[in-house]
C-alpha cells in the first residue's frame, strides 16, 4: 500500500501468506477488539447502575432516619436485591475483582473472548477453524449475556427506579421554606 509522500510497504517476499490471508487476520483481531469493548461497556453499565442504586438506598436511610416507614423499607430492601441480581450479572461476564482463592472462569464471557484472542494471535494469517468456533463461541456467550443485561434494565431496575420516583426520592428534594421561629 502507497502512502501521501510516495512510500510503498510491500509484504515479506519469504512469508507463504498473501495479503488476504494478513486482512482477514487483522479483520477477525478487530472484530475481537470490538466484542470486547462491548464487553467493557456491559461492566461499566453494571457497575454505574450498582452504584446509583447503593446511593439511592443511602439516600432512603437518611429519609428513614430510624424510623418505622414500612414503604421505604421495603423500596431499601427492593434496591438490595436490585443490586444482588446486578451482581449475578456480572458474574456472567467475569468473576468479580473481590473474588478470592482460585475459580473456575472458562464459562465467563471475558474468559471466551480470551481464548478466542489466544487462537487469532496463534496464527498470523486468515482465522484458523479453531479460531472461528472460538469466536462464533465468544460473540454468542456475550450476545446472550447482553441480553440478559437489557432484560434486567428494563425489568427490575426499572421497576425500582419507579418505585422511588413515587417516592419522592432524590437529590434535591423539595424543602419547607425556612423561618424564624
Amino acid at each position: 500500500a502507497e502512502d501521501s509522500i510516495g512510500v510503498a510497504t510491500l509484504a515479506d517476499p519469504r512469508s507463504a501468506l498473501g495479503q488476504q490471508d494478513l486482512e482477514a487476520n487483522y479483520d477477525a483481531r478487530r472484530a475481537l477488539q470490538e466484542l470486547q469493548e462491548t464487553l467493557v461497556q456491559s461492566l461499566e453499565t453494571i457497575d454505574r447502575t450498582r452504584s446509583d442504586i447503593a446511593m439511592l438506598n443511602a439516600l432512603i436511610g437518611r429519609q428513614l432516619k430510624g424510623g418505622e416507614n414500612e414503604a421505604l423499607k421495603a423500596l431499601q430492601k427492593q434496591g438490595a436485591q436490585t443490586i444482588e441480581g446486578l451482581d449475578e450479572l456480572e458474574k456472567q461476564f467475569r468473576n468479580p475483582p473481590e473474588t478470592k482463592g482460585i475459580v473456575y472462569s472458562a464459562d465467563k464471557v471475558s474468559s471466551k473472548l480470551g481464548l478466542a484472542g489466544y487462537y487469532l494471535a496463534s496464527n498470523p494469517g486468515a482465522p484458523t477453524p479453531a479460531g472461528r468456533f472460538h469466536m462464533d463461541e465468544a460473540r454468542s456467550a456475550l450476545a446472550y449475556s447482553l441480553e440478559m443485561v437489557n432484560l434486567y434494565l428494563e425489568g427490575p431496575v426499572a421497576e425500582y427506579r419507579q418505585a422511588v420516583d413515587q417516592a419522592g426520592i432524590g437529590l434535591l428534594t423539595p424543602e419547607n421554606s425556612l423561618s424564624l421561629p
